[in-house]
Formats: structure tokens, sequence, C-alpha cells
């Protein structure tokens, strides 16, 4: 039997398409950074060199488009949707307005006990356990992010002194299904962490031949009895997240 999944279209051409509805901006920079934690966005927000270009919005109301100069360059920053499938929707919006490359860093869970709060991950492949991205791509395991991104993500944090590891990621969408059986079989998968968003952008910005880069830090800990929440919070990545930007600012600009 054909699952659903299984039935790929590679059609590019939609009933409706981000086109339709967004048309390309010239006040919008080609390269984009975006974070999937509010109180960060807020914080670079409220600085005196950033300005609104723009509005991401939605049924659930509208988040800012920040656009700075770094290194002399216009870079777009602004807030993504947790979940594969509003983020996968807003890139596509992004891209309809004219943006080309992307970094992209948010946090997760990690299944390896002794990664600690903080630690950067870079997601080497992204397992597609989420339905989003298998209507970018054709059905596999995994969607891998390109070599080229996360040699840029690599050379920056060695640069910048920062260390991290790099690792596959598991992407799911029912994140209270993680079960213990499918974690262990992620993790004989090369899987370090859990997230909800890396598959589905990888893939939709493949389909759309858009630059995409995305890093991880650690939050929370599935790799005990009982689960650890750690630095999962409200404000979370908030502490370090100067840091976390100039990661992204100097990588999009490599892409």
């Amino acid at each position: 039997m054909i699952t659903l999944i299984d039935d790929y279209d590679n059609n590019k051409k939609a009933i409706i398409n981000p086109e339709d509805i967004f048309k390309k901006e010239n006040k919008f920079p080609k390269y984009m950074v975006g974070c999937f934690t509010k109180s960060i966005l807020d914080y670079f927000g409220e600085k005196e060199e950033v300005e609104v270009i723009g509005h991401n919005a939605s049924a659930n109301g509208a988040s800012p488009i920040y656009k700075t100069i770094y290194n002399g360059e216009k870079i777009g920053m602004c807030m993504f949707y947790v979940g594969a499938s509003p983020s996968a929707a807003l890139i596509e919006e992004l891209i309809a307005r004219g943006v080309e490359k992307f970094v992209v860093f948010g946090s997760c869970g990690v299944l390896d006990r002794s990664l600690d709060d903080g630690t950067v991950i870079i997601p080497k492949e992204a397992i597609r356990d989420e339905g989003t991205s298998f209507h970018y791509l054709a059905p596999s395991l995994s969607v891998e992010m390109d070599t080229q991104s996360i040699d840029i993500l690599g050379k920056t944090m060695n640069e910048m002194n920062i260390p991290h590891i790099i690792g596959n990621t598991w992407t799911t969408d029912a994140f209270y299904r993680e079960t213990k059986s499918r974690m262990e079989k992620r993790i004989k998968q090369g899987c370090v962490c859990v997230e909800m968003e890396c598959s589905a952008l990888l893939a939709v910005t493949k389909f759309r031949e858009v630059k995409y880069a995305q890093f991880l830090f650690a939050a929370d800990n599935l790799d005990e009895e009982i689960w650890q929440q750690r630095g999962l919070h409200i404000d979370q990545g908030l502490t370090a997240c100067d840091v976390y930007m100039q990661i992204a600012m100097k990588s999009v600009l490599e892409l």
C-alpha cells in the first residue's frame, strides 16, 4: 500500500504559491537570520542600529522583521515559528519576498546526557519524523545539510573559539510522542538531539534552491529515566544570544 508520504509530487506550481501573495521587495536584504525565541528577537530589535522593514503575519498575530548592518552588509532578522509546517510556510514567504540566504538557530533536546546546557550542535542530517518535508522532497529517511553550510558554520565557530559538535538531529512534529523506543532508534541513526523544524526547513530550501544553514543549542535532556527540563524555559538562549547571533551573522555572509 502506498502511503500519503510516498505520493510525492515534484511539480513546483501549486494551487496557491507564495509569490501569488508576496512580491519581491527591494527593502528586503538577501541575507536573513532567524531564531525561534521571541525574547531574543526583542532584545536585538531594541538596538539603535536596527529598523523594522516589515512583519510576518499569521492568525496568531504579527511579528516584526528587522534589518541591521553587519560588516557593511544588510542583514534581516526575524522570528521563526515553532513546528515544521508553520516554519516552512514562513521561509517560503521570505524567499518570495527576496531572501536568498538563511542561517537559523534554536534550542533542542539532547539524547545524550553528557551534552551540557548550551552545547552548540551543527546538524549534519535531519531525520524526517514530520510530514511537511515530504511535500518538498522525495521520500527518504533523512535530509542532509549542504557540506558548504556545515563547513562555514564550523569555520565561524572555530574562529570564535566556540566548542561545538556535529551530529544528526531528529525532527519530529509530535514532541509528546517522543517515546524511549523511538529515541533509541534515532540514537542508532546518529542523532544527538531532537527538535521540530530542521528537516522541513532543509527540504524547503533545497526545493527552492536557496542557501540554508542551521545550528542548535542544547536545552532539555531526554537521556534520563525522568525528563529533565534543564535550560528549556521562556528565555531559552537569551543569556548567550549575542554569541549565537554573531555566529549567525558571520556565517550567513559566507553562504
